[in-house]
C-alpha cells in the first residue's frame, strides 16, 4: 500500500516537473524579449512603464510556478523552527490565485507570533 502511494507520489512529482518546465520556456521568452523592448534606447517612457509591469507579472507567474513545483515534490521528512505567520503567508499567497478567480477575498490576522518545530511541507 505504502509503495503504490510512493509510486503515485513519483508519477505526480514527474507530471508536475514537466509541466512547470513547458510553461516557464516559453515564460523565459517573453521576459527575454519585453527585457529588450524595455531596455531599447528609442523605447518610450509609458512602454517601458507597461514593460516594467509585464516583467514583474512574469516573476511572478515564474514564483507561482515554483511553488506549485514545492508541493509536488516528494520531500524527505524534517523537523525546523516555523514562523506560523510566515508559513501561513506562503499557503496564502500559493492558493490566492485560485480564490481570486473564484471571486473569494482571502484575509489574515495574526494576533500572536508563535514558532513551532515541524515539517514545513506537512504543514503546507
Amino acid at each position: 500500500m505504502e509503495s503504490m502511494k510512493f509510486e503515485k507520489m513519483e508519477t505526480v512529482s514527474q507530471l508536475a516537473a514537466s509541466i512547470s518546465h513547458e510553461v516557464r520556456n516559453p515564460l523565459t521568452v517573453v521576459r527575454g524579449f519585453l527585457q529588450l523592448v524595455h531596455e531599447h534606447s528609442d523605447t518610450p517612457e509609458d512602454c517601458k512603464t507597461y514593460t516594467s509591469l509585464a516583467i514583474a507579472e512574469a516573476d511572478r507567474a515564474s514564483e507561482i510556478i515554483n511553488e506549485y513545483l514545492t508541493f509536488a515534490r516528494p520531500h524527505p521528512e524534517v523537523e525546523l523552527p516555523l514562523d506560523l505567520e510566515q508559513e501561513v503567508q506562503k499557503c496564502v499567497e500559493i492558493i490566492r490565485p485560485l480564490a481570486n478567480k473564484q471571486g473569494i477575498t482571502i484575509e489574515t490576522a495574526f494576533l500572536h507570533n508563535h514558532t513551532i518545530t515541524g515539517d514545513p511541507h506537512k504543514f503546507q
